[in-house]
């Protein structure tokens, strides 16, 4: 007869193996932190759920249970359950928006995994390290990293971790204008990726829509994105497809209903992560600028910029203010509040 522990990792593995985390998140995170400790493969499967689900409810224990499954990890675990746990502990970091401790977790588990001969883990920390790199529109640097993780994965076969890897290609890829290339990773992202992946490729695909001008096709994967995240009730993800289809609606050149689309953003900024709230506050800045509002575009600006620069996102400032230069000029040139379909969002 089998051990209740064991029943319960056979269990979680079953739907973790599956890449369903809300039935992992569902059949863990009611069992008390002792359960979690004695056995803890089944914390850091817990932990796991809640990175990738955003999951408000544990959001608040997670920074406070880290510590102590680290080091239940350490004496009751596997060398590589610890490089597991570390590899959330990054993402976690990155979730709240602190970029150099989210670095220095990863940077120090790509050095772990490489002694350890764990190309596994050293692919999550790759792909990881490369979406720092993102976050501060480093994209070029973003997508060598991206590369190297996805020569890994293949050797290794890791259909899910494919997935993800290739849906950040196609982000890298888009922002770096090479439209036709981030198309195909997108493809690719929706062919292999886990249920989870799928609702951030059709998020994202739809901004690549937007640059080349295939407004309906955007907002036909925003609007499907949005039903997974509803389903899930994953609110920062929400947040940034009300944002999306806010950029969709600028597209076409409808502002009554890109304000709409970013009002409900807005109402969900308490529960966004910082690089959304960030981003959602730079459209309201794009939409009050292309209405005329100036004080109102320097607020949202400013509010956006103060959190681009607290997660270490210089960049990014540089970025937004040289988006709102382009529409005020833009708009001062048409004598109205147009702005062009397909300009860069």
């Amino acid at each position: 007869m089998i051990d209740s522990h064991t029943e319960l990792l056979l269990e979680a593995w079953k739907h973790y193996r599956k890449a369903d985390l809300k039935a992992t998140y569902d059949l863990l995170a009611p069992l008390p932190e002792s359960t979690l400790l004695e056995e803890p493969e089944l914390g850091v499967m817990l932990v796991s759920a809640c990175v990738h689900l955003r999951h408000v409810e544990w959001a608040g224990r997670v920074n406070e249970f880290i510590p102590v499954l680290r080091e239940a990890c350490r004496t009751r675990g596997p060398e590589q359950l610890q490089r597991r746990l570390l590899n959330f502990e990054g993402i976690l970091h990155y979730r709240e928006g602190r970029l150099g401790e989210a670095e220095q977790c990863l940077l120090q588990l790509e050095e772990m995994a490489t002694t350890a001969k764990d190309p596994t883990t050293l692919a999550f920390a790759l792909n990881n390290l490369g979406i720092i790199r993102d976050a501060r529109a480093e994209w070029a640097e973003a997508l060598s990293y991206y590369q190297r993780a996805l020569v890994n994965t293949h050797k290794l076969g890791i259909r899910r971790e494919v997935g993800g890897i290739y849906q950040c290609m196609g982000m890298a890829y888009r922002e770096l204008g090479l439209l036709t290339e981030s198309q195909r990773m997108f493809e690719r992202a929706q062919r292999f990726g886990a249920a989870h992946i799928v609702g951030w490729t059709d998020m994202e695909r739809a901004l690549l829509m937007h640059r080349i001008g295939e407004t309906e096709v955007g907002e036909a994967l925003a609007r499907r994105a949005l039903a997974r995240f509803e389903k899930l009730q994953i609110k920062t993800a929400m947040a940034d497809c009300y944002r999306v289809l806010a950029i969709l609606a600028r597209g076409r050149n409808d502002l009554e209903e890109a304000r709409r689309w970013l009002s409900r953003a807005e109402a969900l900024l308490p529960h966004a992560e910082p690089l959304v709230r960030a981003e959602i506050l730079q459209e309201k800045a794009a939409l009050e600028t292309l209405h005329g509002n100036g004080a109102a575009a320097k607020r949202a600006a400013s509010a956006a910029a103060g959190i681009y620069l607290g997660m270490g996102a210089p960049r990014r400032v540089e970025l937004m203010r040289e988006q709102l230069t382009r529409l005020h000029e833009g708009r001062l040139e048409s004598g109205s509040a147009a702005g062009a379909p397909g300009s860069p969002s």
